[in-house]
């Protein structure tokens, strides 16, 4: 009795030790789904959820905005029903096929596309596909994210206008500015070059930063550099 009694009691333990565990298992899943639904309920850009076969099971609500169509009417449809890709007819079951084999090998898939929006007007937008794989190494589903080209363009616009700015800044500063690469000159402003006694910055561009500085300093410098560093 008292064996029977020590097992007993060991296999009750063993089962409220896997029930914590499962039930710590699924709070840990709910949470992460949680999580996950709140990061693309959130997001501003445009994005869909497709089940293994690319039929689409979600929409967030960029994606609902964006496209001008109801959640209702979009799940349920294959992925490539709602867009083609660019200079490309094919029907939309050939095309989840032709994707499908790079998402099982768990890599990305990227194309531009053209997504006939609810007003009639057709929208080219990049689009990146991204596989959720399972425990074995099987497509689950799918999360495909879009971006508008036009709204990249214009952020390279910004960026090479802001760099311009700063550029004839620093060509036309009164100080002496250097950029060092590696202990090089890789860039040297004209008020460098007047400073250095130099003809131009191609000159100065041949030199180690060091070879700038006086002997006796050199030493100090390398400290300060390590310092930097």
């Amino acid at each position: 009795l008292v064996r029977l009694f020590v097992w007993s009691l060991v296999l009750n333990s063993f089962i409220v030790i896997l029930a914590l565990l499962l039930i710590y298992r699924d709070r840990k899943i709910s949470s992460s789904v949680s999580r996950f639904q709140a990061l693309l309920e959130c997001s501003t850009n445009p994005v869909l959820l497709t089940d293994s076969n690319g039929v689409t099971r979600y929409a967030n609500p960029a994606f609902v905005l964006w496209s001008g169509m109801k959640q209702s009417s979009l799940v349920g449809r294959n992925l490539f029903d709602l867009m083609k890709i660019s200079h490309q007819q094919e029907q939309a079951e050939n095309l989840w096929m032709s994707v499908k084999p790079i998402l099982t090998s768990g890599k990305p898939w990227t194309a531009e596309v053209e997504f006939a929006r609810s007003d009639g007007q057709t929208t080219v937008s990049g689009m990146f596909l991204s596989p959720i794989l399972g425990v074995r190494g099987k497509l689950m589903e799918c999360i495909a994210q879009y971006n508008d080209p036009i709204e990249r363009k214009e952020l390279t616009r910004r960026i090479v206008e802001t760099q311009q700015e700063y550029r004839s800044i620093v060509e036309s500063s009164l100080d002496g500015i250097m950029i060092i690469q590696d202990g090089k000159l890789v860039y040297v402003n004209p008020s460098a070059v007047y400073l250095f006694g130099y003809g131009q910055s191609e000159d100065m561009q041949k030199l180690n930063h060091a070879d700038t500085i006086e002997p006796s300093n050199r030493a100090s410098l390398e400290i300060i550099q390590k310092g930097r560093l």
